[in-house]
């Protein structure tokens, strides 16, 4: 251990440690106790089966009517975000200068993670404007995920070596701050393949793949197109997270739907499968975009517009787009710490909870077995919603021979049931599950799972 002229002191010791100085002016000597820690360990951003809502992440730009830098209020972002609370964990930005930089702090605290993005172009004084405001939004701790530059490379900003040149000096600034928030760049899939310095420059790697545009009018191949390119740069990455930044499909062009090509349909659909594949191949996905934005219909020969999942009126553009994809990508419902009640327990209480419930939410009828079906507790209250934790309790025993009879069957039915479709007498065709229960004489009970 040594200490340098400036005071630094360089060491690979962890630990506490008196460190004899000699000042350079003065040629006094002293001795001063130094503790050296570990950098903390770069958190790196969340696998997407480890999520909890339908969406890993949504792309956000805030200028649905106005001009592109027009000014933005707190309520507006805030507004903005609100429909996607509990719907989303991530949330992108493109821009940290300006009222872009309020984005991150509006977003964590209505509980959505960040991976905030410093825009670079080819004006270098911008640039450094913007990697400042990166940096302050970093030391307020409103930035899960750094990104420096989107699609820099793509639009030929700057040189490769340039753009690594900021992704380092934002690297060396966060390590010397402390660690802790992971930085990249973004760019599409062939950037990377055709710069690999890029893939070594950065913690981890976030990539494009729009299928609208590599392949026209062909929504029948973008699903394999996808996975093909995604399965590529898992391979490029060599053991770094990768993170799909962007991909999604346009609505409609100039305005109107295109057959064939660009239409509710077909950006509806793809949304849908590739949502479901890229959670099904734990592959983090910014969805893009939050929100249509019709300051970019003059750009991308009119497309630019349609790629949002709302429209430019705050609207969701797609009928029961998340009931979908609650269906798509949430494990199949079930019941957890179910209890049965010993044969001849009167009263007998049939209890559990229900878990993985989709969107539209679920109900319960249970049923004794004795030559037919007898919906339980009465006929009158046949139908059971379970509490917000998904609880329930259902008396098994409201007739004269029940706390004998051996076969229960619990049905659980879509929430938007009624007691007029569920039968006294037989069990419900509508069941997202059925579970037969076969009680024992010795208190145990077995259990046989029926799903449509």
């Amino acid at each position: 251990m040594y200490v340098s002229s400036t005071g630094v002191v360089t060491t690979k010791a962890v630990g506490t440690a008196k460190v004899s100085v000699t000042t350079c002016d003065t040629n006094k000597t002293g001795s001063i106790t130094v503790t050296v820690t570990k950098p903390r360990p770069i958190p790196l951003p969340d696998s997407a089966k480890s999520i909890e809502t339908m969406l890993y992440g949504v792309c956000f730009g805030p200028y649905l009517t106005e001009p592109n830098g027009a000014p933005l209020s707190d309520a507006f972002i805030k507004k903005l975000l609100t429909p996607v609370q509990g719907k989303v964990t991530w949330i992108r930005t493109y821009g940290c200068a300006g009222d872009l930089g309020k984005v991150p702090a509006i977003a964590k605290q209505m509980g959505f993670k960040t991976m905030v993005g410093a825009w670079i172009g080819s004006n270098l004084a911008a640039n450094d404007r913007e990697i400042a405001a990166l940096k302050t939004l970093i030391s307020n701790g409103v930035v899960d995920c750094a990104l420096v530059g989107n699609e820099v490379l793509l639009r030929r900003d700057l040189s490769a070596a340039k753009l690594i040149d900021y992704i380092n000096d934002v690297k060396a600034w966060v390590k010397n701050s402390g660690g802790g928030v992971p930085v990249s760049t973004a760019e599409p899939f062939n950037i990377y393949e055709n710069n690999p310095q890029l893939v070594t420059s950065v913690d981890y790697i976030v990539f494009h793949v729009h299928v609208f545009w590599s392949l026209p009018g062909q929504p029948d191949k973008w699903l394999d197109f996808l996975l093909e390119k995604t399965r590529s740069m898992e391979r490029l990455a060599k053991g770094k997270p990768i993170i799909l930044g962007e991909s999604g499909a346009p609505s409609a062009r100039n305005g109107l739907p295109e057959a064939g090509c660009a239409t509710p349909e077909i950006a509806r659909k793809y949304l849908i499968d590739s949502i479901t594949l890229m959670r099904k191949e734990n592959i983090p996905y910014m969805v893009f975009s939050l929100y249509d934005e019709r300051w970019k219909r003059e750009g991308e020969n009119g497309y630019g517009d349609a790629w949002g999942i709302y429209s430019t009126s705050m609207q969701l553009k797609y009928p029961r787009l998340y009931e979908a994809l609650s269906d798509a990508i949430l494990p199949p419902v079930d019941v957890a710490e179910l209890s049965v009640p010993r044969l001849g327990t009167y009263p007998g209480y049939l209890t559990g909870r229900v878990v993985n419930i989709p969107m539209g939410g679920v109900k319960l009828a249970a049923y004794v077995e004795s030559g037919s079906y007898f919906a339980k507790p009465t006929y009158q209250d046949k139908v059971t919603t379970p509490d917000a934790n998904g609880q329930f309790q259902i008396n098994m025993t409201t007739g004269g021979i029940d706390e004998t009879l051996t076969h229960y069957a619990l049905v659980i039915l879509p929430g938007n049931i009624t007691i007029d479709d569920v039968p006294d007498n037989s069990l419900p065709i509508s069941a997202l599950l059925t579970i037969h229960i076969y009680r024992e004489a010795d208190g145990s009970y077995t259990t046989r799972y029926e799903r449509p």
